[in-house]
């Protein structure tokens, strides 16, 4: 994988992070206990939906490195599984795309 394309998938999973940072600061989106998030995979076409605890969520979020995931949907190249729940995995960017991952916290 050259340069450009880590660069562009990490690129494409932050956009996803922080289209679930948005839905997630709204209360009126989310549930009290449970929140709906994209699947933050560099497949700029997946759309699938990931249902998980808000505490899971916000734990998650709390590592700028980490997004969730559907199982599967992981790129080995940019990332290490961290973490395997029931419906999702969490996964943790590693060079450069960990890098871009940080840069791009909505929560810095």
């Amino acid at each position: 994988m050259t340069g450009d394309s880590v660069e562009q998938e990490a690129r494409d999973e932050a956009m996803f992070r922080e289209i679930n940072e948005t839905f997630a600061g709204d209360e009126e989106l989310r549930g009290d206990d449970l929140y709906v998030a994209y699947c933050e995979c560099p497949d700029e076409s997946c759309v699938d939906e990931i249902q998980l605890p808000l505490s899971d969520y916000e734990a998650i979020r709390a590592h700028p490195r980490r997004f969730i995931v559907l199982p599967g949907h992981g790129a080995p190249e940019l990332e290490v599984v961290v973490e395997q729940k029931g419906g999702y995995w969490v996964v943790e960017k590693r060079g450069v795309a960990g890098q871009i991952a940080t840069a791009t916290d909505p929560r810095s």
